[in-house]
């Protein structure tokens, strides 16, 4: 099928389709050389199975061909492990668990590696606490300190009576997707 070419651009497009066209031949002329080789590989390794063996024979070629199978499509394993952890993290507190001991009106807790002999010296007060200076509290006041540099705080106060009253602060937090607010 004869085609007239109207141009230049025309002409260099016949020009690489045919490349292309050779390409593929060759590409596929390589491919059955490949494959005629592994059955003659295939082929021989029986012979000499067969020379082993003893009175056997082969079976009637059957003309049919062994088509490698596709491999399936990636897996995005390691993306959803780290989605995982992501959205582990964004709804923990962060609190193990396991390492919280004799949960009732009074929480502790105490790392691994330390010893419960630690907590029971603790709760029976061996210890002198270091979280006073003058009998004034010390880390009230770090805490305030640290809450007022934060964005994130907007507002907070002691709590109620029935919710820990001076022992216990209540912050209200900017929602994240906000904006942070100017500072006066």
């Amino acid at each position: 099928m004869a085609q007239r070419i109207r141009g230049l651009g025309e002409l260099a497009r016949l020009r690489d389709e045919l490349a292309q066209r050779a390409q593929d031949e060759a590409r596929r002329r390589r491919e059955e050389a490949q494959q005629r080789q592994r059955e003659g590989a295939a082929a021989n390794e029986f012979k000499v199975a067969v020379e082993a063996l003893g009175d056997v024979k082969p079976l009637a070629p059957h003309g049919r061909r062994h088509h490698a199978p596709r491999p399936h499509p990636p897996h995005p394993k390691q993306r959803q492990l780290d989605e995982r952890q992501v959205l582990a993290q964004s709804v923990s507190d962060e609190i193990d668990l396991e390492s919280l001991l004799d949960t009732d009106e009074a929480l502790s807790y105490r790392r691994p590696g330390i010893g419960p002999d630690v907590l029971r010296r603790l709760r029976r007060g061996d210890w002198v606490i270091h979280g006073s200076k003058d009998r004034q509290p010390v880390l009230k006041g770090k805490v305030r300190a640290w809450l007022v540099q934060r964005d994130e705080v907007i507002a907070f106060c002691q709590a109620r009576a029935a919710e820990g009253g001076s022992g216990a602060l209540v912050v209200l937090l900017r929602p994240s997707s906000a904006a942070p607010a100017p500072k006066a």
